[in-house]
């Protein structure tokens, strides 16, 4: 799905110094950012003790997740998506097995458990916002400068919002929610996993996602090939996911009519 979306926008746009259609900033400069950010984060997870090359596969499997459900979740209007049972943690552990990697990698990866979780992802509500500013005329660097502030206060406050009520109220208690300890303890559970019975490279898994990106690239195809095609990719990538138990009325109205 990550490459039909970058196909797509290749396509209708080419690379300026300037931004373009919905674009707050131009795409040498989007990729500078990502560029930075992405050997800051490498850097950071090497330190931590995560090989580079897992470190890099990870967070570009990630960047390309969150790329293809952003287009999931804005063309489909689901706000809220339940992931799949396989997620990028899963992906590279298929690839490349547990008793592979060092020792110390595989707390990293564990801890990164949380990072798969994209059933709030942002790129969507960017997505949405990019759309408004088009739709209400409003001037880039306005919008650039809002989603900068907007995010510096999100981390703060968020943030202290929840050492707050933690401190107050207590992390395991009647008065919080208990999804918050319990997701705590999951990471250390997928470790104990790993240690207790190492496993080499599950090439069935990895056959699984190879047929599902094949599946998507047919679909695709065909949409471009046959007049009135029903089937679309994002609905493939979608019906794969638990969130299609209370979505597929809309979706089946929506195909009927």
């Amino acid at each position: 799905m990550a490459v039909l979306v970058t196909w797509a926008s290749m396509r209708r746009s080419k690379p300026s110094p300037e931004p373009q259609g919905v674009q707050v900033m131009s795409t040498q400069t989007s990729f500078t950012i990502l560029a930075i950010a992405l050997v800051g984060l490498v850097a950071l997870s090497r330190a931590a003790g995560l090989p580079i090359l897992i470190a890099l596969g990870w967070f570009v499997l990630r960047w390309l997740m969150a790329l293809a459900w952003g287009r999931v979740v804005a063309e489909t209007g689901s706000g809220w998506t339940v992931q799949y049972p396989a997620n990028i943690q899963h992906t590279l552990i298929a690839a490349t097995g547990t008793a592979a990697l060092p020792a110390p990698a595989l707390p990293v990866l564990a801890m990164f458990h949380w990072f798969d979780r994209y059933q709030d992802a942002r790129a969507p509500q960017f997505v949405v916002a990019f759309k408004l500013r088009q739709v209400g005329d409003i001037p880039r660097r306005q919008l650039r400068n809002a989603f900068i502030v907007a995010i510096a206060l999100a981390i703060i406050f968020c943030t202290w919002t929840h050492l707050d009520v933690f401190y107050r109220h207590g992390a395991a208690m009647a008065r919080t929610r208990t999804w918050y300890t319990s997701e705590g303890r999951h990471a250390w559970r997928i470790l104990e996993g790993w240690l207790v019975q190492p496993q080499g490279p599950d090439l069935w898994q990895v056959g699984g996602y190879l047929w599902g990106g094949a599946m998507a690239l047919l679909l695709r195809a065909a949409r471009l090939s046959i007049p009135s095609w029903p089937l679309h990719p994002l609905g493939y990538a979608l019906a794969h996911t638990v969130s299609i138990r209370y979505m597929w009325m809309p979706f089946f109205i929506a195909w009927v009519i």
